[in-house]
């Protein structure tokens, strides 16, 4: 393996140029598909996590096909990079296979035209001739039922003979819909040089974990799975097993590690830009990241006498990440086609917006300073712009009082960043907002997750940010959740006190939280501690609170199972507990108000700026410690909390110990006259 090096910046037409003077200086000793008479030489083009970023991004407001820009990715600079890549590779006989690891939807306007009974994504993939691509969580984010419409409107079961779409740790209901695409378990091609490459394809435990609504459909055991396949695939008589994963970095190595004969693993979803290949236990491990922002070049050489594979890019000098930036033409006919996909996009938010947006691209705002949505397990100005335009617009659509307002870090994916070209400076467009918040669909089956509001008491609310903390300290910064109407402080130190012995287990101390308290004040939160009112535990107290309805329908639910006496009910004004969590969606007139829709309300009721447009006020250019940490373990608290979380964990309990006082003496009393009975016997 080649020694740690930067990210490779070679263009296409720069490595199209490294190319043929390779195959000129040496006469064309390359030039046949094989290098010795042993070694076979393919390259392996591959992407992953594309979420429906068709056009270039970073912020899409600078994209301008004409003009030098910085912006990335796109599939028209992705089709003409694999059709040039391509054609280098066939003046020197050697075979190319184009692979795409999941999360081809989810993410942007365009992956709401899947609702429309579009499949946009996938049609330009096949388009653009994907040998082989793989099923990952953002394709269930619609439901399995829109899945299987979006298949079956893409030409599956028959359309496999253009992109072979695996899903091998799916287990499908026959009888559901989903099934009738006849996902396949696995997938032998044939290369021209007649290497035989052996496909498989898993979804993982944490992708599996943050399925929105994947219904009957059940995810196997990754492992056995991959045992399986990499047995029916050898018997079949591949040269190459390759398994194409949705499972993130770790778990791929995990995978390598622990099931023998996987060659190459095409990886995804955690997001990961591997600078060159990892190389785990004889397997090649390959990821490019997310977004397009690159391609994912794998030149490698088969060796016929030992079965053995090796990465070649070092010897080319060839990056194994491709940058897809301006310097690449836009391929024409993928231009076209996106460019349908944009009308299609137009007349869709159009009719979404009331006619108030018409083209996805049009500025709807204007800032000098970005939206960060990081750090992560932090506050955030995004954080904060977005849980105050739910709690504003909220506030506005129905007359209630908010009190606070709650969103976790996972549905704010992006940051907004104003446009940086001469062009687009400073302008937000509605594209580039909706891509950072507008995921999901309601159960009105429109694009984005609806808001839901319910009453809580303060005790609860207490709960709500201890749960925050565990869940984000060991599941990841998608728990972790940005407020609006309330600051706190809590010691990431108390969050667990112990784990568990032989589980591995946290066990949480539920007192982490130091200090919280309620905005009392109007308008964005200030500093002012006059501005402030306590929350005390115990307090029964109900406050409004909303928050996007996962949050409410699912996340509540699981946290209640894992920790009973941390136990979190959504209630009405009078403080009934509400079973039907679908009547605590917020309307706006007859639609269901969405997460996006509250952002791009928002963002237009800013003061207007120097432009004419809206202008995001200076107040979330930084955080407004909202949320501080603080230090306060010392010797003796860790016992402390654990007997505070014992008193928590049986006080509802205590009524029992009387009667169970009771039957113990009762029990004995029934012994001994027995026993005495059986004594006069």
């Amino acid at each position: 393996m080649p020694g740690k090096r930067k990210p490779g910046k070679l263009t296409v037409p720069v490595f199209i140029l490294v190319l043929t003077a390779t195959l000129l200086f040496t006469g064309g000793a390359v030039t046949g598909y094989e290098n010795t008479g042993h070694e076979l030489y393919f390259t392996i083009l591959h992407t992953n996590d594309e979420h429906a970023s068709l056009i270039p991004h970073g912020p899409a407001i600078d994209f301008h096909p004409e003009r030098e820009n910085q912006t990335v990715g796109g599939f028209a600079r992705l089709a003409a990079a694999v059709r040039d890549m391509r054609d280098a590779k066939a003046a020197l006989d050697e075979p190319v296979v184009l692979i795409n690891a999941g999360d081809f939807t989810g993410g942007t306007v365009f992956s709401w035209l899947t609702l429309q009974g579009e499949a946009t994504e996938l049609k330009l993939m096949q388009q653009m001739g994907y040998d082989v691509a793989a099923i990952g969580n953002h394709e269930f984010d619609y439901s399995p039922d829109v899945l299987a419409r979006c298949l079956a409107e893409a030409g599956y079961p028959e359309a496999h003979a253009k992109t072979a779409l695996l899903g091998t740790n799916l287990l499908i209901p026959e009888k559901h819909p989903l099934a009738s695409a006849e996902l396949k378990d696995i997938h032998v091609l044939e290369l021209e040089n007649g290497l035989r490459l052996g496909f498989f394809s898993l979804v993982g435990k944490e992708a599996t974990s943050v399925i929105v609504d994947r219904g009957p459909v059940e995810i196997i055991d990754q492992e056995k799975t991959a045992r399986g396949a990499v047995s029916r695939l050898q018997e079949l008589g591949v040269n190459l097993v390759i398994a194409v994963t949705h499972c993130g970095e770790d778990e791929d190595r995990e995978l390598a590690e622990k099931v023998a004969g996987i060659d190459i693993i095409i990886g995804g979803h955690s997001h990961t830009a591997l600078e060159e290949p990892l190389l785990v236990n004889g397997t090649l491990i390959v990821q490019t990241g997310a977004f397009l922002r690159h391609l994912g070049v794998l030149e490698l050489s088969y060796n016929r006498s030992t079965g053995e594979v090796r990465a070649r890019n070092g010897e080319s000098g060839s990056p194994y990440l491709l940058l897809l930036d301006h310097s690449i033409p836009l391929d024409p006919d993928i231009e076209r086609a996106v460019e349908d996909s944009i009308d299609a996009a137009n007349g869709l938010v159009k009719e979404l917006t009331g006619g108030l947006v018409e083209h996805i691209l049009e500025p709807v705002a204007a800032s000098d300073f970005i939206l960060w949505n990081k750090p992560p397990n932090e506050e955030n100005r995004m954080g904060n712009f977005v849980t105050d335009a739910m709690r504003f617009i909220v506030e506005e659509k129905t007359g209630r009082k908010v009190d606070f307002a709650f969103q976790g870090s996972g549905i704010i994916r992006h940051p907004v960043i104003p446009g940086m070209a001469a062009h687009s400076r400073g302008f937000i467009s509605f594209y580039d907002i909706t891509e950072a918040v507008g995921l999901g669909r309601g159960r009105d089956g429109s694009p984005g997750y609806p808001l839901a509001g319910a009453y809580f008491t303060g005790e609860e609310v207490l709960r709500m940010l201890e749960i925050s903390a565990i869940a984000s300290q060991y599941m990841g910064d998608d728990y972790f959740l940005q407020v609006s109407g309330l600051r706190y402080e809590y010691d990431p130190e108390r969050v667990v006190l112990f784990r568990i012995p032989g589980l591995e287990l946290p066990f949480p101390s539920t007192r982490a939280v130091i200090k919280a308290e309620r905005y009392t004040g109007s308008g964005p939160q200030t500093g002012a501690d006059e501005d402030y009112s306590p929350l005390r535990r115990g307090d029964d107290n109900l406050y409004y609170i909303v928050s996007d309805y996962a949050l409410l329908e699912a996340a509540l639910p699981q946290a209640n199972a894992l920790l009973p006496w941390m136990a979190i009910e959504p209630k009405d004004s009078e403080g009934n507990t509400v079973d039907d969590i679908a009547s605590l969606i917020i309307y706006d007139g007859d639609k269901e108000l969405k997460v996006w829709q509250a952002a791009v309300e928002y963002l237009s009721r800013q003061p207007a700026g120097p432009s004419g447009y809206p202008m995001v006020n200076p107040y979330y250019s930084e955080t407004g410690s909202r949320i501080g940490t603080v230090e306060t373990m010392r010797p003796g608290t860790a016992a402390a909390l654990f007997l505070m979380v014992l008193w928590d964990m049986t006080r509802p309990y205590i009524l029992l110990l009387p009667v169970l006082f009771l039957a113990v003496v009762a029990w004995i009393i029934l012994r001994r006259k027995k026993k005495a009975a059986s004594n006069k016997g």
